[in-house]
């Protein structure tokens, strides 16, 4: 059973824009008009929307809710119902509780009722609620781009989902810093101080791990190696010794996933320019607001990653990067969406419970070897 095509959508405005947005563009059944029914604290969240569905090539147009009283309800629906005929649907999951009851009430008063419903993400259905039991199935899969666009006002302006040839390398890579997380310590240091510069001393040269992780990164062509010195061959190259590589590691896990159809959309390396926080800063230009090292798309939730080779147990970092990721995650992706720290260095008892308690996870030690597992398990 296909869901049905109406020419007008009336939406109810609330904090979590996705619902509204995925009852639009359901293929096959777009509307012409979309309808946007606004009190004044969600005037920023459809303007977000509005905007998405402008970019779409939907008319859109916004109706002021004084209040969320019965008869304020009824004025602005009567009002809007004035212009659209009775090809007309109902979005009835966003707005509050309240609104959608006066909506539904004044819904069965129409001498031809309109088509209500109700878009239920996490079963990925779309419930007809007006004394039918019809359900549709929500097949849109939101790219990256699309789902930040239409869920926070986000606009992607430098991304990387190219694919990793190395991988075979980053794994053992992982493996010699499991082995000795002394030398992953030394591998950033020797990395940290070569900025600006492309070179540094070749000193611990004699540790074994250390030695074993140089030799890595020449054969992925990162870095040449003397009695004396590194040289780096690029700021890319030092970039990538100083923690980029694990992003790496990652992102080939990521581009494997998608290839096997179980995320729709990803990519690394993200930088991010949010219109809204422009404008209330006054930063008019196209300065990245957020960096996302990865991120993807499943079943239309936003999950993102942060990856950690800094030992942050030893300046209380991992509280600081747990608290970043969650605020982040809910201003990007909403309620439903998800952030995991992927760490190779092992976090304190307290930022396992902080982590557990924000709902950010956390996988670290032996266990990212394990990444394409639990990526799925996540998911």
């Amino acid at each position: 059973m296909n869901f049905p095509q109406y020419d007008h959508h009336i939406c109810l405005v609330s904090e979590q824009t996705l619902p509204n947005y995925l009852g639009t563009v359901v293929p096959d059944a777009t509307p012409k008009n979309v309808h946007l029914v606004v009190t004044d604290c969600m005037k920023a969240r459809a303007d977000i929307l509005e905007k998405a569905l402008r970019f779409r090539g939907y008319a859109v147009t916004q109706y002021p809710l004084a209040s969320q009283e019965t008869s304020d309800m009824i004025d602005v629906l009567d009002k809007i119902h004035e212009k659209t005929g009775s090809s007309v649907a109902i979005n009835v999951t966003g707005g509050t509780k309240i609104m959608a009851l006066n909506a539904v009430g004044w819904a069965n008063i129409q001498d031809v009722p309109p088509f209500l419903f109700y878009v239920d993400t996490d079963n990925r259905k779309i419930l007809q609620i007006d004394g039918h039991s019809n359900q549709y199935a929500l097949t849109t899969k939101l790219k990256l781009k699309e789902l930040l666009k239409a869920g926070a006002g986000a606009n992607i302006i430098k991304q990387d989902n190219s694919a990793v040839r190395e991988r075979d390398l980053l794994e053992k890579l992982v493996q010699v810093f499991l082995k000795n997380k002394t030398a992953l310590e030394l591998f950033n240091k020797r990395a940290a101080e070569a900025k600006g510069k492309l070179y540094t001393s070749m000193s611990y040269g004699d540790m074994p791990e250390f030695r074993q992780a140089l030799d890595i990164a020449h054969e992925a062509k990162k870095v040449q190696v003397s009695a004396d010195n590194i040289v780096y061959q690029s700021e890319d190259a030092r970039f990538w010794c100083n923690g980029g590589w694990l992003e790496d590691f990652v992102k080939a896990r990521l581009f494997k996933l998608q290839h096997e159809g179980i995320l729709d959309d990803w990519a690394s390396n993200i930088e991010l320019f949010n219109e809204q926080g422009a404008a209330k800063t006054g930063k008019f230009t196209p300065d990245p607001v957020n960096e996302l090292d990865a991120a993807f798309t499943a079943a239309n939730r936003f999950f993102v990653i942060e990856c950690k080779t800094a030992n942050l147990a030893k300046r209380d970092g991992f509280s600081e990067a747990s608290y970043k990721l969650d605020s982040l995650r809910k201003n990007l992706g909403g309620v439903l969406s998800r952030g995991m720290i992927v760490s190779i260095h092992h976090p304190r008892p307290e930022d396992i419970q902080r982590c557990k308690e924000l709902r950010i996870e956390l996988l670290y030690g032996k266990d990212v070897l394990r990444l394409e597992e639990k990526l799925k398990n996540w998911i």
